[in-house]
């Protein structure tokens, strides 16, 4: 009976031994709330548009054990700043009237490197704008504010649907346009200045395809979808970047060129897995409760 006390008595005698002879990592280590806190000051002039880079705090360095860090500056960039990858393609965009009017069920759009017919706005000279080319899209989006100056019904291209767009920030109406012509070139083909302008001879597109028209209050911007990549093969140089500016806006993005497909049937139409992507396009205007998700 007596050799469980003493037992007891030399277990715990080897613990208090045990715990003695561990390193006291907490007493090596400045505490956090001994520590300077973060100060404006510390913060240096932006090293590029929308960064900014914490300094090194020479008044009060993090010391231990009599040894001085001096550390290394952190630089934070916010949402709005250039993606790692490269720069967003945007392209030059002008819209014309062309329909085929002997299709009023279905219809798909058809490949073209001659805009013909009437520009658009049809009241006044040809309206070209920047968009961004988007393959997530499944639809040419056009904002508000462009929509409204590029000005479907002045040719008769107003359409009478709506259209439900999903995308990260939720849901909303646009309006589908009746089927137009759109024609793109890169911004290294461009011309800027007082207005936006385009060489001859240097757009290329679909015709015969709608387009989504935003309405008061929306947000968003303008985009080039995948039925134009139906037709179409895209190569953006992100190594070739291009500046535009028009008025006070500068743009700025990397070249982009459209060029054949390879495999292109009789009428410039990909045989195969571009089918599916022309059909969305003529969707459109028959389906006004197709979903179009957006990336």
């Amino acid at each position: 009976m007596m050799k469980h006390p003493i037992r007891r008595a030399l277990l715990a005698a080897a613990a208090l031994s045990a715990v003695q002879a561990m390193p006291t990592f907490a007493a090596d280590v400045q505490q956090p709330q001994d520590r300077p806190p973060v100060d404006l000051t510390w913060l240096s002039s932006l090293s590029r548009p929308g960064a900014f880079t914490i300094r090194q705090n020479t008044a009060a360095r993090a010391t231990a054990g009599g040894a001085t860090f001096a550390g290394s500056p952190i630089t934070a960039y916010p949402l709005s700043a250039p993606p790692i990858s490269g720069f967003q393609p945007q392209v030059v965009v002008g819209l014309t009237n062309e329909q085929n009017h002997s299709d009023s069920v279905e219809g798909f759009g058809v490949k073209s490197s001659n805009p013909g017919a009437v520009t658009l706005p049809g009241n006044g000279a040809q309206k070209f704008v920047v968009a961004t080319l988007d393959s997530g899209s499944q639809g040419h989006i056009f904002s508000y504010a462009d929509s409204q100056a590029l000005d479907f019904a002045s040719v008769q291209r107003d359409g009478s649907k709506l259209q439900p767009v999903q995308g990260a920030n939720g849901t909303e109406y646009l309006d589908i346009t009746d089927a137009v012509g759109v024609y793109m070139a890169g911004m290294q083909t461009a011309t800027g200045g007082a207005t936006l302008g385009v060489p001859a001879g240097s757009l290329k597109g679909q015709w015969n395809v709608p387009v989504l028209a935003a309405e008061a209050g929306s947000l968003l911007p303008n985009a080039i979808g995948s039925p134009l990549l139906s037709q179409w093969q895209v190569q953006i140089q992100n190594s070739q970047t291009r500046h535009l500016t028009v008025g006070s806006t500068t743009y700025r993005g990397p070249s982009v060129t459209l060029n054949d497909l390879s495999g292109c049937g009789a009428g410039g139409v990909h045989q195969g897995h571009a089918r599916d992507l022309r059909r969305r396009a003529a969707e459109l205007a028959v389906l006004p409760e197709l979903r179009l998700h957006r990336s």
